[in-house]
């Protein structure tokens, strides 16, 4: 059982849910704001056995989690948004390759700029890849998010990324769940080497079977649960992760009922059936993220 606070911040919630889905391997290159996750679950790590590296890059990173996911085992990637560029080049054949082992990207945005050389929005990078990503609006949704994205990962054979922002790393919220912690996930070695190699000869076929496995997310994401619909009115607001969070704060409890409110969890696939059908109840929409129109010109 961990030792777990009935408040909690963003970043520790993603520690607790990478320890209680039974993961391996922990990797990052130090960066905010992953990093306050990592150094949580390195508290816990001699407890569950848990293998923690700070890598000498981003790529380095990627590629031993890689390892675990080929090994059978489940392993978490923490990086930043500027990291997550040094990660590319492996990225676009990773997408290509189903993995084995559940394997997570916790991704750190920085709008802003608080702490990073650039405020970029990484998001748009998840539809180059077309690998699934996901962002939740509260610690507890992240540490049931971060959970499931192993389960999910495994499911679809793909890795799923998991974005958060610098404000949402630091803001504390209620936890209340069961903290029972997993044993450690173990498929053993996969001894089919081809599958995780990507070749001339069997490229096209592997990027036409990543198409279908993208199809399959997106039908499931159309009745995930972290897609919800609250209030009413003709004027609809959209939106997405911890920018959804930032709105209840702002309209309070009056206003909710005056408008309609979509909260996105997902960012890609975007769940086409869940949006045109909140569209239709809707004469005007603002849609609301940070800190590029991604959605909006989705």
């Amino acid at each position: 059982m961990i030792d777990v606070p009935t408040t909690i911040s963003g970043d520790q919630a993603f520690a607790y849910g990478a320890i209680a889905a039974g993961i391996s391997m922990v990797t990052s290159y130090p960066g905010s704001p992953t990093t306050g996750t990592v150094e949580r679950i390195i508290q816990e790590a001699r407890e569950y056995n848990i293998y923690v590296e700070w890598s000498s890059n981003e790529r380095v990173a990627l590629e031993m989690a890689v390892g675990a996911s080929i090994a059978g085992r489940r392993a978490l990637v923490c990086a930043k948004s500027v990291g997550m560029n040094v990660m590319l080049d492996t990225l676009m054949a990773l997408n290509l390759t189903p993995v084995h082992g559940g394997l997570v990207i916790l991704l750190g945005d920085d709008p802003g700029g608080y702490g990073s050389q650039n405020d970029q929005d990484t998001r748009p990078l998840a539809a180059m890849l077309e690998m699934p990503m996901l962002e939740p609006a509260t610690p507890s949704e992240a540490y049931d998010m971060l959970v499931n994205s192993f389960q999910l990962s495994e499911r679809f054979n793909i890795p799923f990324i998991i974005r958060e922002t610098r404000a949402f790393a630091q803001q504390a919220g209620k936890f209340e769940m069961n903290h029972e912690v997993k044993q450690q996930v173990n498929y053993g070695l996969n001894s089919d080497s081809l599958r995780f190699v990507p070749v001339p000869k069997n490229v096209v076929s592997k990027h036409r079977e990543l198409h279908a496995r993208v199809e399959k997310i997106r039908n499931w994401f159309d009745s995930s649960p972290y897609n919800t619909t609250k209030g009413a009115g003709r004027k609809g607001v959209v939106a997405a992760g911890f920018a959804y969070s930032k709105l209840i704060d702002v309209i309070g409890p009056s206003l909710e009922n005056e408008i309609s409110l979509l909260k996105l969890g997902v960012i890609y696939p975007l769940p086409h059936r869940v949006v045109l059908k909140f569209l239709q109840n809707c004469d005007e929409v603002l849609v609301l993220e940070e800190n590029e129109p991604y959605i909006e010109s989705y």
